[in-house]
């Protein structure tokens, strides 16, 4: 397996993770105004320049989320990976790579939630069959109200559930405690499940060096709600 990146900023929190002959990994709360200035010196530091190649796998997460995180995010990254001669990129989906947080378990559910705004989060389900993930919900926006309807007709018994940041928010481990006789909740951190990383849905496979619009465009195509609020969406 070649050694592998994975990179996202698309919660409260900035997810960097190598995994190669040594691993790197940093789950950082971060506020959006400090991203810019705060990113490069944590990246040097962790040494993750250093074990790098034009041969890693690169992730980058593309969102739902933040649409100041993402931009950001994703325009540094992009700029830095190409100083450190590397073109060669795979946006995906940001709730696909914390999925890769949760455990093989058949007949079960895992779900992944980025809270956002005050009552909704951006959720993503799917259930192990045979090995396999077969997707429920993907990249969907919902609110408290949709997401009791839709755990209600789903009517698992088990769940492993991540939430995307350390703050909590309205959508939190114990709103879903009433849906599942066993619930497991997964904060970001450890290992993982990397046989999983390479089945993950790629949205865009990227030349830096010829799609630098494209990056932009493709990774954090930004729609407007009927509230005016800016957010991040893959479905089209």
């Amino acid at each position: 397996m070649r050694d592998i990146l994975f990179f996202d900023t698309s919660s409260d929190a900035v997810l960097l993770a190598y995994y190669g002959k040594d691993s790197v990994f940093i789950y950082k709360n971060m506020p959006k105004k400090t991203l810019s200035s705060d990113l490069p010196l944590i990246i040097e530091n962790s040494g993750v320049g250093k074990l790098i190649s034009p041969e890693t796998e690169i992730f980058i997460g593309a969102g739902p989320g933040s649409f100041t995180g993402i931009k950001t995010g994703v325009a540094f990254i992009s700029a830095w990976l190409y100083a450190k001669g590397i073109r060669h990129i795979k946006t995906v989906s940001s709730l696909d790579i914390y999925s890769l947080f949760i455990p093989y378990q058949e007949n079960s559910l895992g779900v992944v939630v980025t809270p956002f705004n005050s009552d909704e989060g951006f959720l993503s389900i799917f259930k192990w069959n045979f090995g396999k993930r077969l997707y429920i919900q993907q990249d969907n926006r919902l609110d408290q109200d949709g997401i009791n309807k839709l755990f209600t007709k789903l009517n698992y018994d088990r769940a492993a559930i991540v939430i995307t940041s350390d703050n909590r928010g309205p959508v939190d481990f114990s709103f879903f405690k009433k849906f599942f006789r066993e619930l497991v909740g997964i904060r970001p951190g450890g290992s993982f499940m990397l046989d999983f990383a390479y089945s993950l849905p790629v949205i865009k496979k990227i030349d830096i060096a010829l799609e630098p619009l494209m990056l932009n465009y493709v990774s954090a195509p930004a729609d407007l709600n009927p509230d005016c609020e800016i957010y991040v969406s893959l479905i089209k």
